[in-house]
């Protein structure tokens, strides 16, 4: 399941990179944090979504950086906005739902 969540966001990503990886260095850190924290909440509601993360650092940030900006990000910030993403979808209450009840 999660693998297959993961592939469609790499083949979206190959179909139409320029939203994530721009030519400027500081809007590539700003869009591949933003991805992070996306690709994050998707893998929240997965108890070995930490397993899967690890693998994601070379699948999305260094794959898709073979340019003259480059790697704009260590893993460690990669796996911190992963984190961040699993804990918003951790802490999401439905609208009309009772925080701790949903």
């Amino acid at each position: 399941m999660i693998s297959e969540y993961l592939i469609k966001i790499q083949s979206a990503l190959r179909n139409n990179p320029q939203p994530y990886f721009p030519m400027d260095r500081q809007a590539r850190k700003r869009r591949n944090l933003q991805l992070g924290r996306e690709i994050g909440y998707g893998l929240g509601p997965y108890e070995d979504w930490e397993t899967w993360a690890q693998t994601t650092y070379s699948r999305f940030v260094v794959a898709n950086s073979f340019d003259s900006i480059g790697v704009v990000l260590d893993n460690k910030e990669w796996i911190a906005a992963i984190r961040a993403g699993v804990q918003r979808y951790k802490d999401y209450v439905p609208p009309g739902a009772e925080a701790g009840k949903a």
